[in-house]
């Protein structure tokens, strides 16, 4: 963009930075003999999308620097989501390296949800315009639409289940509870939700607890509901749902005209509320995405505010 023209937006694109080499940091240190040996799984299990790509049949990776194998795997999607269109947007050895480690970083951790919303955004990120708008605010839909993703894939490609039930690993059962704990809310609850743990407060963790039996721990903090849009209409209510979708639609709006770096942005978003329809994404429990999301949304205003006011003083 024109108004933004000598405006420093290297200290922005440095937000956008934080994942990949995060990713990248935990595939080097795992190369390299480390990893978390503090996981909350009681079984690791075979990396079931490298095999199914690659034949190689490995367990997955306990990175050490990983919050849970499960939360990195959705790190590790935004991570590829944004390498990829950093190294677009500068064609660099270093930023193709990223590209590779954080590819590496999503195999091993086996995240087959994560690596859906990666094909998904790159391949709707060409319509992004108008097209992305209907997105954000479909987005509280998205947990129907991977339902339906999920049982497609496993009726077509039964390799890639790794539970003996289902390739939604339980997440039908805790849906399904969440579902039905909506007769629970009073008034107050339905706008502004149970508070921090809404799974817990609500009680309806109850109803699903058995799923996290046998791992190392019971917290309700690893029991989420495994959907950002369901946690958030539990923690924060209709107002707190309404709140952040209005925010993600802000920004796509204006991300186009009046930032540098709109490619990031908008792919930042489109990962988030794909993944974020079946794990914890713009929340505060996946601490990774949400901390660099409000760095992104400080750059976002940032950038914003530059352009606005280079436009009025030029006028």
């Amino acid at each position: 963009m024109s108004v933004l023209r000598g405006y420093n937006t290297e200290k922005i694109r440095c937000v956008f930075y934080a994942i990949p080499i995060y990713i990248s940091l935990n595939v080097i240190l795992y190369v390299l003999g480390l990893s978390n040996s503090s996981g909350t799984y009681y079984a690791v299990g075979s990396a079931k999308l490298l095999s199914f790509i690659t034949g190689i049949d490995i367990q997955r990776a306990y990175f050490p620097l990983s919050q849970g194998i499960n939360a990195f795997g959705v790190v590790a999607g935004l991570g590829l989501v944004l390498s990829f269109f950093l190294y677009l947007s500068k064609k660099s050895y270093a930023n193709f390296l990223l590209v590779t480690l954080n590819t590496i970083g999503l195999l091993l951790a086996d995240s087959r949800g994560a690596f859906i919303a990666v094909v998904l955004t790159i391949m709707l990120y060409a319509a992004r315009f108008k097209f992305c708008r209907i997105l954000v605010l479909l987005s509280p839909l998205y947990s129907l639409f991977a339902l339906s993703i999920y049982i497609t894939v496993q009726l077509v490609f039964p390799a890639l289940v790794r539970s003996t039930t289902s390739i939604l690993s339980g997440r039908e059962i805790i849906w399904e509870s969440a579902i039905s704990g909506l007769s629970r809310f009073s008034i107050v609850e339905l706008a502004v939700g149970y508070g921090y743990l809404g799974q817990a407060a609500s009680k309806v963790y109850e109803d699903y607890s058995s799923l996290f039996s046998d791992r190392n721990s019971t917290s309700e903090v690893f029991g989420s509901f495994h959907s950002s849009f369901i946690q958030t209409f539990y923690d924060i209510g209709i107002l707190g749902l309404v709140s952040i979708i209005t925010i993600l639609f802000i920004i796509v709006t204006k991300a186009d005209r009046y930032t540098k770096h709109a490619n990031l942005y908008i792919s930042f978003i489109l990962y988030s509320i794909f993944s974020g329809a079946f794990d914890m994404t713009l929340n505060i429990y996946n601490q990774y995405i949400f901390i660099v999301f409000i760095m992104m949304l400080f750059a976002f205003i940032s950038e914003v505010n530059h352009a606005k006011t280079s436009c009025e003083n030029r006028s």
